[in-house]
Protein backbone atom coordinates (compact mmCIF):
# COMPACT_ATOMS: atom_id res chain seq x y z
CA UNK A 1 0.00 0.00 0.00
CA UNK A 2 1.22 3.24 -0.90
CA UNK A 3 -0.22 6.48 1.37
CA UNK A 4 0.38 10.21 0.93
CA UNK A 5 -0.90 12.91 3.59
CA UNK A 6 -1.52 16.42 3.01
CA UNK A 7 -2.49 18.99 5.80
CA UNK A 8 -3.35 22.49 3.39
CA UNK A 9 -4.96 25.81 4.00
CA UNK A 10 -8.24 26.18 2.31
CA UNK A 11 -7.66 28.07 -0.50
CA UNK A 12 -7.32 28.25 -4.05
CA UNK A 13 -3.14 27.80 -4.43
CA UNK A 14 -2.61 25.13 -2.08
CA UNK A 15 -5.27 23.36 -3.86
CA UNK A 16 -3.92 23.34 -6.79
CA UNK A 17 -0.75 22.48 -5.09
CA UNK A 18 -2.45 19.51 -3.24
CA UNK A 19 -4.16 18.44 -6.33
CA UNK A 20 -0.87 18.32 -8.39
CA UNK A 21 0.93 16.48 -5.30
CA UNK A 22 -1.82 14.12 -5.62
CA UNK A 23 -1.44 13.59 -9.35
CA UNK A 24 2.05 12.29 -8.80
CA UNK A 25 1.94 10.47 -6.15
CA UNK A 26 -1.35 8.51 -8.55
CA UNK A 27 1.15 8.52 -11.53
CA UNK A 28 4.12 6.89 -9.66
CA UNK A 29 1.59 4.07 -8.60
CA UNK A 30 0.28 3.26 -12.21
CA UNK A 31 -3.00 5.55 -11.60
CA UNK A 32 -3.21 7.32 -15.11
CA UNK A 33 -5.53 8.59 -17.55
CA UNK A 34 -9.22 8.95 -17.38
CA UNK A 35 -9.65 7.63 -13.58
CA UNK A 36 -6.46 10.37 -12.58
CA UNK A 37 -8.17 13.65 -14.18
CA UNK A 38 -11.60 12.26 -13.04
CA UNK A 39 -10.27 12.03 -9.40
CA UNK A 40 -8.30 15.54 -9.77
CA UNK A 41 -11.92 17.14 -10.65
CA UNK A 42 -13.54 15.36 -7.59
CA UNK A 43 -11.00 16.81 -5.46
CA UNK A 44 -11.18 20.50 -6.74
CA UNK A 45 -14.69 20.22 -6.28
CA UNK A 46 -14.25 19.13 -2.72
CA UNK A 47 -11.66 22.10 -2.43
CA UNK A 48 -14.00 24.67 -4.07
CA UNK A 49 -16.65 23.85 -1.76
CA UNK A 50 -15.17 23.90 1.40
CA UNK A 51 -13.51 27.40 0.74
CA UNK A 52 -16.72 28.53 -0.78
CA UNK A 53 -19.00 27.33 1.88
CA UNK A 54 -17.33 27.31 5.11
CA UNK A 55 -13.91 28.96 4.79
CA UNK A 56 -14.82 32.28 3.69
CA UNK A 57 -18.05 32.31 5.61
CA UNK A 58 -16.38 31.76 8.81
CA UNK A 59 -13.40 33.52 8.24
CA UNK A 60 -11.41 31.09 9.94
CA UNK A 61 -8.18 29.48 9.51
CA UNK A 62 -8.94 25.75 9.56
CA UNK A 63 -6.80 23.24 7.51
CA UNK A 64 -8.12 20.57 4.94
CA UNK A 65 -6.72 16.86 5.99
CA UNK A 66 -6.44 15.13 2.36
CA UNK A 67 -4.89 11.46 2.70
CA UNK A 68 -4.88 9.06 -0.40
CA UNK A 69 -3.95 5.35 -0.62
CA UNK A 70 -3.68 2.90 -3.57
CA UNK A 71 -4.39 -0.70 -2.70
CA UNK A 72 -4.63 -2.78 -5.40
CA UNK A 73 -5.04 -0.41 -8.12
CA UNK A 74 -7.66 1.42 -6.22
CA UNK A 75 -7.19 4.51 -4.54
CA UNK A 76 -8.92 6.03 -2.03
CA UNK A 77 -9.07 9.96 -0.99
CA UNK A 78 -10.24 10.87 2.20
CA UNK A 79 -10.86 14.89 2.69
CA UNK A 80 -11.39 16.08 6.53
CA UNK A 81 -12.29 19.37 7.55
CA UNK A 82 -13.58 21.40 10.93
CA UNK A 83 -16.90 22.74 9.77
CA UNK A 84 -20.39 22.40 10.53
CA UNK A 85 -22.27 19.92 8.37
CA UNK A 86 -23.59 20.32 5.21
CA UNK A 87 -26.28 19.37 3.19
CA UNK A 88 -26.02 17.50 0.01
CA UNK A 89 -27.34 18.95 -3.09
CA UNK A 90 -28.35 16.99 -5.86
CA UNK A 91 -29.41 19.46 -8.92
CA UNK A 92 -30.73 18.79 -12.01
CA UNK A 93 -27.85 17.81 -14.66
CA UNK A 94 -30.17 19.09 -17.07
CA UNK A 95 -30.61 22.13 -16.33
CA UNK A 96 -27.76 24.28 -18.07
CA UNK A 97 -27.83 27.79 -16.84
CA UNK A 98 -27.98 25.79 -12.62
CA UNK A 99 -25.03 27.78 -11.24
CA UNK A 100 -24.57 24.82 -7.79
CA UNK A 101 -25.68 21.28 -7.64
CA UNK A 102 -23.68 19.26 -9.90
CA UNK A 103 -20.56 18.25 -8.04
CA UNK A 104 -22.06 16.24 -6.28
CA UNK A 105 -23.82 13.82 -8.89
CA UNK A 106 -20.48 14.12 -10.74
CA UNK A 107 -18.51 12.83 -8.53
CA UNK A 108 -21.29 10.04 -8.32
CA UNK A 109 -21.06 9.34 -11.60
CA UNK A 110 -17.54 9.32 -11.74
CA UNK A 111 -16.27 7.35 -9.02
CA UNK A 112 -16.93 3.89 -7.56
CA UNK A 113 -17.66 5.66 -4.26
CA UNK A 114 -18.48 8.72 -2.70
CA UNK A 115 -19.25 8.94 0.73
CA UNK A 116 -19.87 11.91 3.59
CA UNK A 117 -20.22 11.98 7.32
CA UNK A 118 -20.17 14.73 9.86
CA UNK A 119 -19.00 13.19 13.47
CA UNK A 120 -17.32 15.57 16.38
CA UNK A 121 -17.03 18.50 14.00
CA UNK A 122 -15.43 17.05 11.25
CA UNK A 123 -16.75 16.74 7.86
CA UNK A 124 -15.07 13.47 6.31
CA UNK A 125 -15.60 12.69 2.52
CA UNK A 126 -14.33 9.67 1.26
CA UNK A 127 -13.97 9.25 -2.96
CA UNK A 128 -13.04 5.64 -4.54
CA UNK A 129 -11.74 5.13 -7.62
CA UNK A 130 -10.64 1.84 -9.45
CA UNK A 131 -7.74 2.28 -12.40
Amino acid sequence: MSYLELQINPNLDETELSIKLVEMFSENQGFLGKSLFQIKVCIAEIMNNIIEHTALANNESTYVTLKCSLVRQVLFVKVEHKAPAFEIKRGNMDNVEATSGRGWLIMESWLDQVTYEHRDGINTIVLVKSC
